[in-house]
């Protein structure tokens, strides 16, 4: 799907909702898009890449987003034909209190947030690594032709995103009204996060995605009416309490 193909979709739904009291601007739909493209690959880790960081010789950490700009976290790290083993900081604390100052050949790596690695031991001269990471996508410009980087399958979540975010600025009401969009959203991030759970596990990637089904929604958009007989569900309810799902005790 085309990236104005998805503006068009949100304004056009935007705009002919007789309850919203403002309209929304290509600009503002193409930041909502924007901003759902990369909070899905950030819940997914869909998109992910490899290429090569240097550790520079005699220095245990460095920066990583002078070399990829676009970095989320690593999924694998290679020198050579070895494959480093991933630790955090306290693990090296424990592992080596002398760790910041140990040479000799790499086994293992740091990452902390999106722009700090650790590599223990040093080596003293410059040594290439093959970084595979996930990363994030390029912002979207609304260009002739241009094409969102997700699975295909999943633009019309850039939709349902767009239109939440847009019915924002409504106010309280707008924000229930896009309470449904934001589930339909979500649901498209838990189908592909599973997927790509699956396909990191098979492949022994150092970092998996989000698992957003065990997510509770209900911290989102508040706790779930209690259902009575004769009564359907909330369609933007995230979770329901104990005894009201249908054949359970009511009050």
């Amino acid at each position: 799907m085309l990236t104005t193909d998805i503006l068009d979709r949100v304004i056009t739904r935007v705009d002919d909702d007789a309850e919203a009291p403002v309209s929304v601007t290509e600009a503002e739909a193409l930041a909502a898009v924007n901003e759902g493209q990369d909070l899905f690959s950030w819940l997914t880790l869909c998109l992910e890449t490899t290429a090569t960081l240097t550790f520079p010789a005699n220095t245990p950490f460095g920066t990583i987003r002078d070399s990829f700009p676009d970095f989320l976290v690593p999924l694998r790290v290679v020198v050579g034909s070895t494959r480093l083993r991933p630790v955090t900081f306290g693990d090296l604390d424990v592992l080596d209190d002398q760790w910041q100052a140990r040479t000799g050949v790499p086994s293992r790596y740091a990452a902390l947030g999106f722009d700090f690695w650790a590599v223990y031991p040093q080596r003293a001269f410059n040594l290439p690594s093959s970084w595979t990471y996930a990363q994030s996508p390029g912002l979207l410009t609304g260009s002739a032709g241009e094409v969102p980087q997700i699975p295909e399958q999943y633009h019309p979540s850039l939709i349902s995103y767009g239109i939440y975010r847009v019915k924002l600025k409504e106010g309280a009401q707008g924000l229930t009204r896009g309470k449904e969009q934001l589930n339909l959203f979500l649901d498209a991030a838990t189908e592909h996060g599973d997927f790509v759970r699956a396909r990191s596990r098979a492949a022994r990637y150092d970092t998996l995605p989000f698992e957003l089904k065990t997510f509770d929604r209900a911290r989102l958009f508040g706790r779930t009416p209690r259902i009575r007989r004769g009564m359907p569900a909330s369609p933007i309810a995230g979770t329901t309490e104990p005894g009201d799902a249908a054949g359970g005790a009511t009050q």
